[in-house]
């Protein structure tokens, strides 16, 4: 994955016009990391929904399967989409009414 597209290219930005040396690299990163979602994730404890696309350049597979891994309940799906990306896939808006419609 490139970091220098999609959601990553402000951090290539960063580094090669504000700080060439990585002088406060620990410093960005210390503090990227507590708006991380995985952060967040332990917080949910309603039935969850995790639609990942294997092929995701903006929120890739592996943040997301952290953020399913550390959502506090058991009662959560993970729906894994092999050849897309960050788009959603046709069917998304039928699992999710499925999904609903089995809470009712």
């Amino acid at each position: 994955m490139s970091s220098s597209s999609g959601a990553y290219e402000g951090l290539s930005y960063y580094f090669r016009f504000l700080d060439r040396t990585h002088e406060t690299e620990d410093e960005f990163f210390t503090k990227l990391g507590y708006i991380a979602v995985n952060n967040l994730a332990a917080r949910i404890k309603a039935r969850s929904y995790i639609n990942i696309g294997l092929l995701d350049t903006t929120c890739p597979p592996m943040t997301q399967i952290a953020v399913y891994n550390s959502i506090a309940t058991d009662n959560k799906t993970l729906n894994v989409f092999p050849d897309f990306g960050h788009d959603a896939t046709p069917d998304v808006p039928d699992y999710a009414f499925m999904a609903f419609r089995n809470e009712l």
